[in-house]
């Protein structure tokens, strides 16, 4: 399981079981999943076209 003193557990439900899980990792995971594809979507093909991307982003709001 991975978890030390302090870590925070999540208790999942997968059919008839309980199953015991990193809550961090659990929510990563999740995270990952609705993510996934977006980038494609936005046509990000690359590290530089995500720092494009911000940027762009940041001129349009005047954040410099």
């Amino acid at each position: 399981l991975g978890v030390k003193d302090g870590d925070k557990v999540a208790f999942i439900e997968q059919g008839d079981q309980i199953v015991v899980v990193n809550a961090s990792l659990e929510a990563l995971m999740r995270v990952q999943q609705a993510f996934s594809g977006v980038a494609q979507e936005q046509g990000l093909e690359s590290e530089e076209d995500v720092v494009q991307m911000i940027n762009n982003n940041h001129q349009e709001i005047g954040f410099n």
